[in-house]
């Protein structure tokens, strides 16, 4: 079916200005019905700059001075909701609290001014908090999913393989999509430097050789934070499983002790 979706921009006052609509990938696409009209009020965004077992933050991005939220575990049309379910918010920074572990919240946003104007709702989002940590020394062989591991990138998605011949042991392992992006483990609960890991990895297809690295993380959601604690592994285009090992020994400091 159709789907309506909506963008909004700022631009200067005087020039000439063109609208571009187009795909970056996927199927053939029909367009239709394109409007262009000024809003007093625009949506808000969010960047969030903490996530954690039970609390979430995040800053909001907003030409307003005031904006009602709604979140919940379920997914929901932000029309539908009562005023009175809504949270009044007057500063630009809100933290979720007392939130539930391994749980997706999803929320969504309006500004509001003085004079009675409202903007039309953002689109419902959602987040994920995390399990809580793993203690020190522990193994994963997800056999039980996932389980709050994470691949943080732009596009490609990780996902559990079911199909015996790739897997070394039990009956599950990781497919990641090919990317160049980090796939994210839980919460680690000890001090690193006094460990060592190893992971076996393959090329699913065989075709192509993979460059790998291991490293740590300050924050799950800040790529930037990431810090390289092996050399780059050239994984073989041979589709046999390698075991990668690396330590901890590049840790400086107190900042990834934990």
């Amino acid at each position: 079916g159709w789907e309506r979706v909506t963008s909004y921009f700022t631009v200067p006052n005087d020039g000439t200005y063109f609208v571009a609509i187009g795909a970056e990938s996927g199927n053939k696409i029909l367009l239709d019905s394109i409007v262009v009209k000024k809003e007093a009020l625009i949506p808000p965004t969010v960047t969030f700059t903490s996530l954690d077992v039970t609390t979430a933050t995040f800053n909001i991005t907003s030409d307003a001075t005031a904006w009602d939220l709604y979140y919940s575990t379920k997914e929901f049309a932000p029309d539908t909701i009562a005023e009175e379910q809504l949270i009044a918010l007057t500063q630009k920074t809100y933290t979720f609290e007392k939130l539930t572990v391994k749980t997706k919240y999803y929320y969504a946003l309006r500004a509001k001014e003085d004079k009675g104007n409202v903007s039309a709702w953002s689109s419902v989002e959602s987040f994920m908090t995390p399990c809580e940590a793993k203690v020190l020394p522990f193994t994963e062989g997800f056999e039980d999913g996932l389980d709050c591991w994470r691949l943080a990138l732009e596009g490609g998605e990780a996902y559990i393989n079911a199909n015996a011949s790739y897997t070394t042991e039990g009956s599950q392992s990781v497919y990641i999509e090919e990317s160049k992006g980090k796939f994210i483990s839980p919460k680690l609960d000890g001090d690193l430097s006094k460990y060592v890991a190893s992971v076996k990895l393959r090329n699913k297809w065989g075709y192509y050789a993979t460059k790998i690295v291991a490293g740590v993380m300050t924050d799950p959601l800040d790529l930037s934070t990431f810090k390289a604690v092996s050399d780059t592994f050239e994984l073989s285009k041979t589709g046999e499983f390698v075991k990668f090992s690396f330590n901890f020994s590049k840790i400086v400091g107190t900042e990834y002790a934990n």
